[in-house]
């Protein structure tokens, strides 16, 4: 078996998983956010406020659920549908 290589801290990894990727941006947003407080945080990239990237935050975790929702839907079928 292959050793896997990728680094979750890197961003310029390849992600595991659809899901690792979402996690792994959700993770460098909060570490722009005015959620993340110490010494990990990190200023926003160029034009974006925290402020903003608060707001992206809060829809990409609004996608995520969703995402999350539409996976036990699709793997489990519909219980209506014959």
């Amino acid at each position: 078996m292959a050793k896997d290589t990728s680094d979750p801290i890197d961003p310029t990894a390849a992600p595991k998983s659809a899901a690792h990727g979402m996690i792994d941006r959700a993770n460098r947003m909060y570490k722009r956010s005015n959620y993340c407080s110490g010494p990990s945080c990190e200023a926003p990239h160029s034009d974006w406020s925290r402020d903003a990237v608060d707001t992206e935050m809060q829809s990409y975790v609004q996608l995520m659920r969703l995402t999350a929702d539409l996976s036990h839907t699709y793997y489990f079928g519909d219980p209506f549908s014959p």
